[in-house]
């Protein structure tokens, strides 16, 4: 399997506020996408 940590940040490293996001990965074994939740 694959693992990722990722810290709740953008892109530009700055910390997202709590809410319910939408998430795509695109790799070269197909796509992923789904929600995550972020409680701060």
């Amino acid at each position: 399997g694959y693992t990722n940590q990722w810290a709740g940040q953008d892109k530009s490293g700055k910390p997202l506020a709590s809410g319910t996001y939408f998430y795509v990965i695109n790799t070269f074994l197909g796509r992923r996408e789904g929600w995550v939740q972020v409680n701060r």
